[in-house]
């Protein structure tokens, strides 16, 4: 099978793929060196298949001047490896692409019907924004990466890319009729598939994969730790934004419940002391009241003794002054500022100020009042 001519299916022939996947395919190769080259031919893959990333024009600041350059547009790429072999491709396409976020999709091939199931699928979010590319290293019959794909659109995504290291033509085949829509990326074409639908080695034998699980075992369980790691990390984040979000607004629930308190309480003491100076008006209207004024007039004069002293009474209490004055042989003065009751007395010669005056003593109690029990909040 040729397809060469093919649209959206690119073999590549690139020296340094051909070398490093011959290299690959060697059962010499220790795991180390096989799990460092799948790395590398997949940044070498991906290099080529990112080509056709979109660019926008950007103003960044040179040590010189200020100017317009591309960069890379749009939401960020996503890394879709099939589970396990495809995530040793990872790291080769993460390093071109560092900010792409990387999403997981679980495939296993019944051994003898050779059908492929799916047991798990995560996708970066929104998939159907992003440029996808998912990562498997053989493509033999197609059917995972096939099933795959149907996954994957299935979730949204549509700009899909698909690279492998080693494909059957079976394979190529079968993906391109069933996705010609997406973009399907061959490190080597192999012959055709055996009997077991497993891929033909070159010369050697293709067993060289499997040979190596124990690499891309390790690779499984590396990514798994890591993206354990990063679980947990944002687990405990969240619940540390959580915590603060549930501390800030009960904070804010609680100076609002202590803003409206004080606010009621504040409108109580007001009316109770409207009702306070209600009751002083009608006191002052009794004959108890005509009496309290003689005594804080008496009182005064035997605290100045020799002095001489100025007694002043309010100008509602002006009626009062004659009898007053009769009743304690004091001469008073009628003031001309409103102190609501009661008596102000002035000793200039030591300058004393005896103040009776109801005004003031409101005042004072006014300002020491408070409610029992402070906020009522804990």
């Amino acid at each position: 099978m040729d397809f060469k001519n093919e649209k959206n299916i690119t073999i590549f022939e690139h020296p340094l793929i051909q070398h490093k996947i011959s290299i690959l395919r060697d059962k010499n190769t220790g795991t180390n060196e096989f799990r460092k080259l799948v790395e590398e031919i997949a940044m070498l893959e991906g290099f080529e298949a990112l080509g056709d990333l979109p660019l926008q024009d950007v103003e960044i600041e040179t040590p010189i001047e200020k100017c317009m350059t591309p960069m890379i547009s749009g939401r960020k790429l996503a890394i879709v490896p099939i589970l396990r072999a495809g995530l040793g491709m990872v790291p080769g396409v993460l390093a071109l692409v560092p900010s792409a976020k990387v999403g997981h999709i679980g495939m296993y091939r019944d051994e003898e019907t050779h059908i492929p199931h799916e047991y798990y699928c995560k996708l970066p979010n929104p998939i159907d924004e992003r440029i996808i590319v998912v990562t498997d290293p053989m493509l033999a019959t197609g059917g995972s990466a096939v099933d795959a794909i149907t996954q994957i659109k299935e979730h949204g995504g549509k700009k899909i890319k698909f690279m492998c290291i080693i494909a059957a033509p079976e394979g190529v085949k079968r993906f391109h009729e069933t996705h010609p829509d997406v973009q399907l990326y061959v490190g080597c074409l192999d012959r055709e598939l055996n009997k077991d639908a497993y891929i033909w080695a070159r010369a050697e034998g293709n067993a060289i994969i499997d040979s190596h699980q124990e690499a891309l075992d390790k690779v499984f369980e590396d990514h798994k730790a890591e993206a354990l790691r990063q679980s947990e990390t944002r687990i405990k984040a969240e619940t540390t934004n959580a915590k603060l979000a549930l501390n800030q607004a009960l904070a804010k629930s609680q100076l609002e419940i202590k803003r409206k308190q004080g606010k009621i309480q504040q409108e109580l003491k007001d009316k109770i002391f409207e009702e306070a100076q209600d009751l002083i008006h009608a006191f002052m209207k009794t004959e108890a009241y005509d009496d309290f004024l003689i005594r804080c007039i008496h009182s005064a004069v035997r605290f100045a003794g020799t002095d001489p002293v100025t007694v002043y009474i309010n100008l509602s209490d002006e009626k009062k002054k004659t009898e007053l004055e009769d009743a304690t042989q004091v001469h008073l003065t009628v003031s001309a500022e409103d102190f609501i009751g009661g008596v102000r007395s002035v000793i200039r010669s030591r300058n004393i100020l005896i103040d009776n005056s109801f005004q003031t003593q409101l005042k004072d109690q006014y300002d020491k009042f408070i409610f029992e029990g402070g906020d009522g909040i804990g």
